[in-house]
C-alpha cells in the first residue's frame, strides 16, 4: 500500500514559460481523476497525451487572451506544437527539488497536494 501512496504523474514540458497554464492543467487533471474514483495506469499514458495538449494548448491561449487582449499587447496564440507533453510516472522520492517551472507532480490518490516545480 506505500508504494501506492507514493505514486505521481509527472507531466512535463520541456519550456518553463507555460508554467502558469500547466498548473491550470494539473488541478484539472486531479479534479477529473478524483471525480471519476479513479487514477490512470501506464497503458492509458499515450491516450491521455493525445487530450493533454489540445487542452494545455487552449488553456494557455485562453489565459492570454485575457491577460493580454485589452492592453497595449495584443493576443498572439501560443501555436499547439509547443504543448506536447511528457507524461510518466514517479515515486516520490524521485521528485527532484528544483525543476525550472517545467513540471508538476500530480498525486496518484486522495487528498493530496499537486508538486509544482
Amino acid at each position: 500500500m506505500k508504494e501506492c501512496a507514493t505514486k505521481y504523474l509527472r507531466v512535463k514540458i520541456h519550456d518553463n514559460d507555460f508554467w502558469y497554464s500547466l498548473s491550470l492543467l494539473a488541478d484539472m487533471l486531479y479534479e477529473i481523476f478524483i471525480g471519476e474514483g479513479r487514477f490512470p495506469e501506464e497503458d492509458e499514458l499515450p491516450l491521455l497525451k493525445k487530450y493533454i495538449q489540445p487542452l494545455w494548448f487552449s488553456l494557455h491561449n485562453l489565459d492570454s487572451i485575457m491577460s493580454w487582449n485589452k492592453s497595449s499587447v495584443e493576443f498572439k496564440e501560443t501555436i499547439e506544437k509547443y504543448f506536447e507533453p511528457t507524461l510518466e510516472f514517479v515515486d516520490y522520492l524521485d521528485i527532484p527539488d528544483w525543476d525550472n517551472g517545467e513540471s508538476v507532480y500530480i498525486p496518484m490518490f486522495e487528498n493530496a497536494e499537486i508538486i509544482r516545480k
